[in-house]
This record gives structure tokens, C-alpha cells and sequence, in this order.
């Protein structure tokens, strides 16, 4: 109880008394490192105690809406599609371009635009992805896909089918022995949600918190640097040891104002930024002394 009646005063103190901030920079950097975590780990826990409680309220609609989305899983394959794979090569027993849009698989999504879930094309070339604005294409030889490390709308993989090394053929019949694997992992989704959002409680805001900390501390190594070229433009005599001390309970202030703004949903550029480097502004403003090397 005395080491949380410590912390809350010290939080008191860093977003209230910047005249305290000369006290604060004369303590540990463990104290301050604890303190940092702390807060973050409370935030942090804040933002998932309400994830958890939208997941867990989720899962009963999910549960309901179970029996559907089996159905149109076992639905999604077209019965008259045929794919052979053979040699490193595609053909199908369909008239091509073949497409199936997600609106085929999903009937309820609600868009103006047909989104494109497969093309088949074994006369196309690779190059005529970005046409036919599919998530996949079939051509020939390759199959292509969107890049994963590239967020360009035109940006893709290629997998060829020279790597699938034995014959395959894709149909109705393999799919639903797939299918039928698949289906009884369907129907644990809602414990998977139950079971996630209580590990979330227990993870997220410890794992989160050391790694938000440690790259907060990485932060201030560069902005502890901007902070002492104010401090000397004000004439205050800190070194940079002192002001990076300082500057780990001045991060208190821009960590409240993006956690509340986040749970506000507002978007506000730079806001972190502005808030620390506001913060350590006005905190130099008031009559600090420090002595050199602090």
C-alpha cells in the first residue's frame, strides 16, 4: 500500500507541481523506470479490460451466427469447378475467365462494388493481375496474391505452380473433405474469444507494458537531446543525465492525453509529441535550479 501511496503521489507531483521536477530529477532512474511502467501498465490495462469486455460480448453473436457461416462454407466451392494442377501447370473445365466474387460466398456483404475473391485465367499473363482487381488469379503457371509486405494496391506475390511437385485436382468433392476438417474448429470459435480476452487481461498489459516502456525509453534518448538545447536556449543549467531523469515523469503528461484521446477516438497529429515537448516547456519555465552533472 505505501509503494502505490508513493506512486500516486509522484504521479500527482508530475502532473501538477513542475517546480517538483528538480526533486524528481535527483532520483534513480530505477524509481523512474518503475514509476514509467507502472503508469503504462495501467493504461495499458484500462484499454484492455474494455477490449476484453467487447470480445466477450461478442462471442454469444458469433456463436449465433455459427450455423451460417458453416453453411456457406460448405456452399463457398462452385460445384461445376474443376482445377487440374499437372506438371507445373493449371486447366479447368470451365469457360474462362472464371470468377468468383466474395459476394458469391459471403451473399450478406453489403458493397456497391463486386469484389473479386478468385479470377481464373490460364490464357492471362501474371502482369494482368492489377486488372481484373482480384484478391486471387490463377493463370497458367502461377498463382498470385497480394504482397504482404507492401500496402500498394498494385503490389503482389507470385507462387508458381512449378513448386507443387505431384498432380492435384481441386474439386468439389476434396473441398468439402477439407471442409469437414475444418468445420468442428468452427464451432469452438466462441470458447477460442472467452479464452483470449481473459489471457489478454493477464499478457497484454505486462508484455505491452515493458515493450511501450523500453521504446519510450529509446524515445527520450533523441528528445531528452531537444529538450537540452531549450533548456540551454533558457538559460537552465541541466545536464543531459538530469533532464533525461526529469523527462521520464515528464512522459506522464503526454501518456494521460493519448490514452484519454484514444479512448475519445480522437485523432490528433503528433499529439504525443506536442504534449511532452509542451510539458518540458513550460516545466523549464518555472525557477528550477539544478547544479551540473544532476
Amino acid at each position: 500500500m505505501l509503494m502505490l501511496r508513493n506512486w500516486f503521489n509522484t504521479l500527482k507531483l508530475s502532473v501538477t507541481q513542475p517546480k517538483e521536477y528538480r526533486k524528481l530529477s535527483e532520483r534513480t532512474f530505477w524509481n523512474g523506470y518503475w514509476y514509467l511502467f507502472l503508469l503504462i501498465f495501467l493504461g495499458l490495462l484500462i484499454k484492455t479490460v474494455l477490449f476484453s469486455t467487447n470480445v466477450i460480448q461478442s462471442a454469444p453473436k458469433v456463436k449465433a451466427q455459427l450455423p451460417l457461416v458453416k453453411t456457406q462454407m460448405l456452399n463457398a466451392y462452385p460445384k461445376e469447378l474443376v482445377v487440374n494442377i499437372k506438371n507445373g501447370e493449371a486447366s479447368t473445365n470451365v469457360t474462362e475467365p472464371y470468377v468468383i466474387s466474395l459476394q458469391q460466398v459471403i451473399p450478406q456483404l453489403t458493397t456497391d462494388e463486386k469484389t473479386m475473391l478468385l479470377v481464373i485465367d490460364t490464357n492471362a499473363s501474371v502482369e494482368n493481375y492489377p486488372l481484373h482487381k482480384s484478391i486471387f488469379f490463377l493463370t497458367k503457371n502461377s498463382l498470385v496474391y497480394p504482397a504482404r509486405n507492401n500496402s500498394g494496391t498494385n503490389s503482389y506475390e507470385v507462387f508458381p505452380l512449378s513448386d507443387v511437385k505431384e498432380s492435384i485436382t481441386i474439386d468439389k468433392s476434396l473441398y468439402d473433405s477439407i471442409i469437414t476438417q475444418v468445420l468442428p474448429f468452427v464451432d469452438k470459435v466462441p470458447q477460442f474469444m472467452y479464452g483470449f480476452a481473459v489471457a489478454a487481461l493477464f499478457l497484454f498489459p505486462i508484455l505491452g507494458g515493458f515493450a511501450v516502456l523500453h521504446g519510450s525509453l529509446f524515445y527520450l534518448l533523441l528528445m531528452t537531446l531537444v529538450v537540452l538545447i531549450v533548456s540551454k536556449l533558457m538559460k537552465r543549467n541541466f545536464s543531459y543525465k538530469a533532464l533525461y531523469k526529469a523527462s521520464m515523469y515528464g512522459l506522464t503528461v503526454p501518456l494521460v492525453i493519448t490514452y484519454i484521446a484514444d479512448l475519445l477516438k480522437l485523432q490528433i497529429p503528433a499529439l504525443y509529441n506536442l504534449a511532452f515537448l509542451g510539458w518540458m516547456i513550460w516545466v523549464l519555465s518555472q525557477d528550477m535550479v539544478s547544479t551540473p552533472g544532476t
